[in-house]
C-alpha cells in the first residue's frame, strides 16, 4: 500500500513495475489526492492509471481529476455527479466490469469492530 503517495519516495520506472506486479497478481495500492499529484511526479502518469486494476474515487474537487476519471470510466458519470458525491458513496471501477456507483461500507458496522484498539 502506498498511502500518502505523494509525500513518499519517488520509484524509477513505476509504471514497468506496476506492469510486472499485475503480470504476477500482486496489488498494489496507492493512494492520491488528485490526478496532479501523479503528474507532478510522473512523466508516464497515463500509463501508471491504465496499470491500475481498480480505482475507487471518495471525492475531490480538482476539475481535472473529476474530467479525468469521468473519461476513465466512459462518462458513465458526469462531471457534475462526480463533483458533488456525497461523502457517504464512492465509484468504484474495477478493470472489465460495470462501474458500481454505491454506498460506502460503515466499519462500525463490521462483526469485528468492537475488537478494534481504540
Amino acid at each position: 500500500m502506498l498511502d500518502e503517495f505523494a509525500n513518499s519516495v519517488y520509484i524509477p520506472d513505476l509504471e514497468k513495475h506496476l506492469a510486472v506486479c499485475g503480470s504476477h497478481n500482486i496489488s498494489v495500492n496507492i493512494t492520491l489526492q488528485c490526478i496532479e499529484q501523479l503528474k507532478t511526479l510522473y512523466k508516464y502518469w497515463d500509463i501508471i492509471l491504465n496499470n491500475c486494476g481498480s480505482i475507487l474515487f471518495f471525492g475531490c474537487h480538482s476539475v481535472e481529476t473529476l474530467k479525468c476519471f469521468s473519461d476513465f470510466i466512459g462518462n458513465q458519470i458526469s462531471i457534475d455527479q462526480l463533483k458533488t458525491i456525497d461523502t457517504d458513496k464512492c465509484v468504484l471501477n474495477i478493470h472489465d466490469m460495470p462501474t458500481f456507483y454505491g454506498k460506502k461500507f460503515d466499519v462500525e458496522n463490521h462483526i469485528n469492530y468492537d475488537k478494534l484498539e481504540k
